[in-house]
């Protein structure tokens, strides 16, 4: 580590090991600093920048420290080594100095009821790497633009609090800072710029727990390697909590604004990474299908990723996934966050699916691969008489279009697993109705039955872990002999009329490859 010498000027450089007490300097750069090669120069004290070199120096010898670090001429830029490991390390280095110096060469006064009208408009408050430099530092002390002592970080705790939304406990502990929930800390950082597009990523590596290589010219991707890097090191789902409307990652923190209230789930031990697939989800997280009451919008049932809990334990939130394949979702366009409270939430119930995949980046492209799913798959139209309780397998069922997709996206394919349904009809007295389609062969073919009547097979296939897969046709013809007997049509007896049921499967609509929809229909028999 390269230090200044508070008495001569001179750099020195000291092992990690043996590096002295020292002051560390935080500030906005101007148009005329100090560098690494101009420390070597007899004309360093004609740039403008020197000022804050010498007043840096000078509040340190102040307090019996003989030794400042400066970022503009402690680095060797033209060294991208070098470079990559003081960004990388400059998080620690500011905890572990002794003070940290802010001048504020754009706040005058130094009176402290002017002092804290006139902090939040001072460029500091902006910049993207003052973020690291406000955080880290175990004390920390403001100066105005002359080098006068303005106020500690702990007496101007209440304007500072207004400035950037930090709770006050986070500000310089580190093991507080790392409770907070990752969208939290990214929204901290939404208000800020940086020159460069990197350096948005790069000032937040050490508030993150992360380190990564610095790759200047790579643009966004920087902020997307980051995000990618936190995953792999923490199982925290409100990475997720920030608005891109078509993928998971966000562009920049601005993504994250207005989520400093974000908390992640407490027992978040969750198993979830980045795969070539997409964001691979564990059976442990937190997925539910969901019933969301007063939102004409939604489709009967949403599929909703819980990220956290936000602003107290009765609020969660997350996002809406929509199906495009088996075990693969996208984010839902047309929901950015959802928020609820536990009397939103008409109705829950858990997602059967040892593991999916969310694609993290959606473009036109894919859509594509969403519809050769959905070329002559098995739709389930919305009637007045018979309404849909349930739909397996859940790794084919797209609750939000009613559609059980193909297991394969080219062509038909003979799918050897039976595929379900379960009906109530509006008609009075009349048992549940279970609807099971074979699709070994094209076109398929669909029975009907009784659940009352058929308690074995409802058992077999709407219970536990077989509502992911289902089961093939041959296990279920074995342990329930009776569905060779099934046919498409059924007789129900009520207390006061009979009825005749039947079930096909028909392509209603005359376009290419439209999906065939499950038509049940009802006659009254005469008594």
């Amino acid at each position: 580590m390269r230090l200044i010498n508070a008495k001569t000027y001179d750099l020195e450089d000291f092992s990690l090991k043996a590096i002295p007490e020292y002051a560390i300097l935080s500030h906005t750069w101007g148009d005329d600093e100090v560098t690494y090669h101009d420390m070597s120069s007899p004309d360093r004290s004609v740039r403008q920048g020197w000022y804050k070199v010498a007043q840096t120096c000078r509040i340190a010898q102040d307090h019996q420290l003989d030794y400042v670090w400066v970022d503009t001429c402690c680095i060797d830029k033209s060294s991208s080594a070098e470079l990559t490991e003081a960004i990388n390390s400059m998080f620690q280095w500011y905890r572990k100095a002794y003070k940290c110096i802010v001048m504020l060469s754009d706040l005058v006064p130094s009176i402290e009821d002017e002092v804290k009208r006139a902090l939040p408009a001072c460029r500091w408050w902006s910049r993207g790497w003052t973020l690291q430099e406000l955080i880290a530092p175990r004390r920390l002390n403001f100066y105005n633009a002359s080098g006068t002592h303005v106020g500690s970080r702990e007496s101007l705790s209440e304007a500072i609090n207004k400035c950037t939304n930090i709770p006050s406990r986070v500000l310089g502990s580190r093991s507080a800072l790392m409770t907070m929930s990752v969208a939290a800390r990214m929204s901290w950082a939404a208000a800020r710029e940086t020159t460069r597009v990197e350096d948005m990523a790069y000032c937040l590596l050490g508030i993150l727990g992360v380190n990564m290589p610095l790759i200047y010219g790579e643009g966004d991707r920087a902020f997307r390697r980051l995000q990618e890097e936190v995953v792999r090191r923490e199982s925290d789902l409100t990475i997720f909590a920030c608005e891109p409307k078509h993928g998971l990652f966000a562009d920049s923190a601005r993504a994250f604004r207005n989520q400093e209230n974000f908390e992640r789930y407490p027992n978040s031990f969750l198993d979830f990474s980045v795969t070539n697939r997409g964001l691979r989800l564990s059976g442990q997280t937190p997925l539910r299908l969901c019933r969301i009451n007063g939102n004409p919008r939604t489709p009967p049932w949403t599929l909703v990723l819980f990220l956290g809990h936000f602003g107290d334990l009765t609020t969660s939130s997350g996002i809406c996934l929509r199906k495009v394949g088996p075990k693969l979702f996208r984010k839902d366009p047309e929901f950015s966050m959802v928020f609820f409270q536990g009397s939103e939430i008409g109705r829950r119930r858990l997602f059967y699916a040892t593991d999916i995949y969310v694609i993290i980046d959606w473009d036109e492209s894919k859509n594509l691969l969403s519809k050769s799913f959905r070329t002559r798959a098995i739709h389930v139209p919305e009637t007045d008489i018979f309404s849909l309780q349930d739909a397996i397998p859940e790794t084919l069922w797209d609750p939000s279009d009613r559609m059980l997709l193909k297991p394969q996206p080219y062509k038909w394919s003979r799918y050897q697993m039976v595929l379900a349904m379960r009906f109530t009809a509006a008609i009075p007295d009349t048992p549940e109705l279970v609807v099971l389609c074979d699709a070994r062969e094209y076109p398929p073919k669909a029975v009907l039955c009784v659940s009352q009547d058929q308690c074995r097979i409802e058992d077999l296939l709407f219970r536990g872990s077989r509502r992911e897969d289902s089961m093939p046709w041959f296990d279920l013809e074995l342990h329930a002999p009776s569905i060779r007997e099934l046919s498409d049509t059924i007789k129900v007896d009520t207390d006061s009329k009979s009825y005749t049921i039947s079930v096909s499967l028909r392509q209603q609509r005359l376009e290419p490859g439209s999906p065939l929809d499950v038509v049940l229909e009802v006659v009254e028999q005469p008594q």
